[in-house]
């Protein structure tokens, strides 16, 4: 499988939402992650990686087939 590792698009907030609306993951994250996920908290994120470059942590999205598909490296 092909994937790019590169910087945060806004056009990333619908797939962010898609795959961070699952259970699953919120069950074995932090408190802090929301479940359900929703377009606005994937809107939220998405931004804050954009905003914060690269100067507080290094923030990516995997993507692969031209879709973010993963996120953050902290």
């Amino acid at each position: 499988m092909d994937f790019v590792l590169r910087e945060w698009k806004i056009q990333d907030v619908t797939a962010v939402a898609e795959y961070a609306d699952n259970p699953g993951i919120a069950d074995h994250l932090r408190d802090a992650f929301p479940y359900p996920y929703t377009q606005e908290d994937a809107r939220q994120y998405v931004e804050s990686c954009i905003r914060a470059g690269d100067q507080t942590q290094l923030c990516r999205a995997i993507e692969v087939a031209g879709e973010a598909v993963c996120a953050n490296m902290a």
